[in-house]
């Protein structure tokens, strides 16, 4: 059976097909960043395709040569069509837990440009990540006097380490593939024109398995450090709301719009 969303125009596609749903950023011109639309397309995918019997594997993609360039921080320092901060964050938490909760085993497929808010995503709501071989994943909050809200920085501890977890956070660095690998921030890393069929004959695998004790593994693995990442993700949402408020926040957009570097004076 497959299914897809009713409009190609759509930023954000689901479909299913042969067990494996399928959740894939779509504006590729834009190189898929992050907008209202796109945040309310991704909520609206998770919700059709977790609770869905017939489909055992849910895949992460981004349509064009990059998954996310992040945030779109022309339109978030506009505050066009954006919801304020606490909304924002709680809706991006909230469909990673609706991910990590969910029994079916989640795999990013990533490529090109996989940075802020979306390298954020992956991290904390996917169980394994495919990488092509120009893929470049940041967390910048930190040149915009914010923090990572969605888990990044907590399953970084779990992935990476705590020196290099700080590291990825305090610095804003992009790290190719060969280092998120070597760092554990990907499990795989192919070239760009064996991806797609890499990431398909991963998801069939895992679909054909026995749902019940895969389910099971997943969460029993998860469990290991959940009180942790459920702490984590309570202080992130109040810090973050919290430093919007300060006005090395808003030095940074206007430095953004005006094409030049932000003077942070910590206040």
């Amino acid at each position: 059976m497959t299914s897809t969303t009713d409009t190609a125009q759509a930023v954000v596609l689901h479909s299913v097909e042969a067990n494996v749903g399928t959740i894939t950023l779509n504006n590729p011109a834009r190189l898929n960043s992050l907008t209202p639309e796109m945040l309310d397309g991704i909520s609206e995918a998770v919700e059709a395709l977790v609770d869905r019997p017939d489909v055992r594997v849910i895949v992460l993609r981004g349509a064009g040569k990059s998954f996310s360039s992040g945030l779109d921080l022309i339109r978030r320092q506009n505050r066009e069509g954006w919801k304020t901060t606490y909304e924002m964050v709680r809706q991006g938490q909230q469909d990673v837990k609706r991910l990590v909760e969910s029994s079916k085993p989640v795999i990013a497929e990533l490529k090109g440009y996989t940075l802020g808010g979306m390298c954020e995503f992956v991290l904390s709501a996917a169980d394994m990540r495919v990488a092509s071989d120009d893929t470049i994943m940041s967390l910048p909050e930190i040149d915009l006097a914010l923090m990572p809200d969605i888990g990044g920085l907590q399953s970084l501890v779990m992935l990476s380490g705590l020196s290099r977890a700080k590291y990825v956070a305090m610095s804003g660095d992009r790290i190719n593939a060969s280092q998120a690998l070597t760092w554990g921030m990907v499990d795989w890393v192919v070239p760009f024109s064996e991806l797609e069929t890499f990431t398909a004959n991963l998801a069939a695998k895992l679909a054909a398995k026995a749902p019940i004790p895969l389910g099971m593994i997943k969460q029993q693995a998860n469990d290991f450090f959940g009180g942790a990442y459920r702490s984590g993700l309570n202080a992130a949402h109040y810090s973050q709301v919290a430093l919007g408020g300060f006005e090395d926040f808003k030095e940074a957009g206007s430095a953004i719009v005006e094409k030049r570097r932000p003077v942070f004076r910590g206040r």
